[in-house]
């Protein structure tokens, strides 16, 4: 898809369960660079030119970041109370179409620009979600998908393989549901994972494929992720900036 011009990196959130007394979440260091710096740098390949960082008391740390990154807005959340309340946040101002994703997600910049490219300019949707995967448990499924639509998510995944895979971390909408979320909002539930399953039930969702990228959560996944990155390195050429 071409004229993808704005993109968000949601940073608000605590980390809990990264439980690590060396920073907030998104500085994680893996594999030689901060976690958020995947999404950056992937973003920033790909060519979008309006970059938006939120994060809040707790994650503002990132701000060491703006030096390498003079492009990026960086955009401090108050009052945060859940995924759903950054969303809110964001969708007061953005304009669509719009990149969503988090702030913990290590991503190829070949396979991020080769998803986007992959997504048509025009289709009867309203938005895209990703298929990303954990390094620990790869095999975890979340989206349900027939014949490149979403048709539900679960954020504990399903038994079955059919149809399924592992997402919900990368989002392109092109038509967003603030009204919903403002509601949600309202009535005090502020996790996301309800919205998407309403969301995949009430709106038209594509589903957008994407290899070597991973949610890093837990110091066990990454572990891993640095595991995984230190192979993927050996296999290929010096000169092959993949990440």
């Amino acid at each position: 898809m071409t004229g993808i011009e704005r993109a968000y990196i949601m940073a608000a959130g605590a980390g809990k369960r990264m439980a690590r007394d060396m920073g907030s979440k998104p500085m994680t260091p893996v594999g030689g660079k901060f976690l958020i710096e995947y999404g950056l740098d992937a973003l920033r390949a790909f060519g979008v030119a309006d970059i938006n960082v939120v994060y809040s008391d707790s994650s503002e740390d990132v701000l060491t970041l703006k030096s390498r990154f003079p492009e990026v807005s960086f955009l401090r959340q108050q009052n945060v109370c859940g995924s759903l309340s950054t969303l809110g946040f964001i969708a007061e101002t953005a304009k669509t179409p719009f990149l969503l994703m988090d702030a913990d997600i290590i991503v190829s910049k070949e396979n991020f620009s080769k998803m986007l490219r992959g997504v048509p300019d025009a289709s009867p949707v309203d938005a895209w979600f990703a298929a990303v995967r954990d390094p620990v448990f790869p095999n975890t499924k979340c989206l349900r998908v027939e014949g490149g639509t979403v048709r539900e998510f679960n954020k504990k995944g399903f038994e079955t393989d059919d149809g399924c895979f592992q997402g919900g971390m990368i989002y392109l909408w092109l038509n967003f549901p603030y009204a919903d979320v403002k509601k949600k909002l309202d009535a005090d539930q502020t996790g996301m994972a309800g919205f998407l399953a309403d969301a995949v039930r009430t709106y038209r969702i594509g589903a957008m494929f994407i290899d070597t990228v991973w949610d890093v959560d837990t110091p066990e996944e990454a572990d891993a992720a640095e595991k995984l990155l230190t192979e993927a390195a050996a296999s290929r050429p010096v000169s092959d900036d993949l990440f």
